[in-house]
């Protein structure tokens, strides 16, 4: 008599980090991966609300399992775990040490509404605005300064004004510089969000407060630019920029 075929079960690649019952088959870097989705799951049974932070000098000490903490993000952000790599262990061991100093900060919480359990935004600037777009022309200042009522018609038999006195009696201020002439001082422009991150807490490490802006460049692709300002003073500007060369950063700067 034939026996019966055997029962195959249905798996998939994503089992390892994905099924909670059974048997799943995966390698050791993988095995460090789910045990920061099994304590989550822990701290959960026993009424806990936390968040996990993983960070590190990339292939130090073990290589791969960066890429490994990568390829699971989407299960990572489930568990409430943010995995922010370091330019240097130096960097990775005070970003880890700032995680640990979360109680000095008032609201400074891993959320169970909000996965994304983000270190960075206990340090200053944690907000990042968008690229701003071009900003339309300036209108005409004679008729802007009319449209405000700033500057009375000239009675009908009046004497017309020579040239100079015009200039002088319209504008003032000419020789103020412009509203428009705004400068930001660029540290750095990267393909990758987690390296701007990085450049941004490195900066708020040493004091300053940066952000990062967004963008798209033609033939390029979205670029994420860590850029600190806007300055309106350009002796402001070069001081900025000369301290910050004396601390090591090398900022370009942005006429925008």
């Amino acid at each position: 008599m034939a026996s019966a075929a055997p029962v195959l079960r249905e798996v998939a690649l994503d089992d390892k980090y994905a099924l909670d019952t059974g048997r799943v088959y995966l390698t050791g870097v993988q095995a460090l991966v789910r045990l920061l989705i099994l304590q989550h799951q822990r701290d959960r049974l026993a009424g806990l609300a936390t968040g996990g932070f993983v960070s590190g000098y990339r292939g130090s000490p073990l290589g791969g399992l960066d890429q490994a903490l990568w390829k699971a993000s989407r299960f990572l952000e489930r568990a409430s775990v943010r995995f922010q790599p370091g330019l240097n262990e130096d960097l990775a061991a005070t970003s880890i040490w700032g995680t640990q100093q979360l109680n000095l900060h008032p609201g400074a919480k891993a959320d169970a509404d909000r996965p994304r359990f983000d270190f960075y935004k206990i340090l200053p600037g944690g907000e990042e605005p968008k690229v701003q777009g071009p900003k339309p022309p300036a209108p005409d200042r004679l008729t802007a300064d009319k449209a405000a009522g700033r500057i009375a018609a000239p009675p009908q038999d009046a004497a017309p004004a020579k040239p100079g006195e015009r200039t002088a009696a319209l504008d003032p201020s000419a020789a103020a510089p412009k509203a428009a002439d705004r400068f930001w001082l660029q540290a750095g422009s990267f393909a990758s969000e987690a390296d701007a991150d990085n450049l941004k807490a490195r900066l708020a490490l040493a004091g300053w407060e940066a952000q990062v802006q967004k963008g798209d460049v033609p033939e390029k692709g979205t670029r994420y630019r860590v850029r600190l300002g806007p300055y309106d003073d350009t002796g402001e500007l070069n001081r900025a920029k000369g301290e910050l060369a004396r601390r090591g950063f090398d900022v370009a700067v942005i006429r925008y």
